[in-house]
């Protein structure tokens, strides 16, 4: 036997509602597709499921016992029904759960990157400083100001730090030289 769930569904209406009309009414259907469909699953069942009178329907004691079993089944698919929409429901509060997290995490890496870009932003202002402090003592010439400017590094510090030093010693011997000699000439010229 190959009996449409269709059908059992019908049946399990109008007998819980004890009436084709409002079981018609629950399923969204017409009375006439009911009484059909019903008498098209006792004739495949091959007994008289529901009594009818002017009152409504009665179930026959057959129609008891089937009903016993429909009802316990449509129960657990009910049931089934249940369990998956709980499972999409869960999967759906999972999915923005990780959607969440995923911002989150992508919102903490940007804070990242611009708190690093802040950081080399300060750190080459203080390599400008450090250049121009040390021109204005006369440690290092332009030329050597330029030069540090440009080997910075992304992260602000002098790729060059031991040529500074070197240029500041050059620029600091030929400053004294130059003293030396603007000296000796003041001191003839003051003779």
């Amino acid at each position: 036997m190959d009996i449409a769930l269709d059908y059992y569904r019908i049946f399990e209406a109008v007998a819980r509602h004890r009436s084709f009309t409002r079981a018609a009414e629950a399923l969204v259907n017409s009375q006439p597709n009911l009484t059909r469909a019903v008498h098209n699953l006792e004739a495949e069942l091959g007994c008289r499921l529901f009594l009818r009178s002017s009152r409504g329907v009665e179930l026959t004691p057959e129609g008891e016992a089937l009903y016993a079993h429909v009802t316990a089944a449509m129960e657990q698919l009910r049931a089934g029904e249940a369990e998956l929409q709980r499972q999409r429901e869960q999967a759906q509060r999972d999915e923005a759960e990780a959607a969440a997290i995923e911002e989150g995490v992508e919102d903490e890496r940007e804070a990242e990157r611009e708190h690093e870009r802040a950081a080399m932003a300060d750190d080459e202002t203080r390599e400008r400083g450090r250049v121009a402090e040390l021109r204005r003592q006369g440690l290092i010439c332009e030329d050597s100001a330029a030069h540090a400017a440009a080997t910075a590094t992304a992260c602000g510090i002098a790729s060059g730090c031991p040529d500074d030093v070197a240029e500041a010693a050059r620029c600091s011997a030929a400053a004294s030289v130059r003293e030396e000699r603007d000296g000796g000439e003041k001191h003839k010229a003051g003779m």
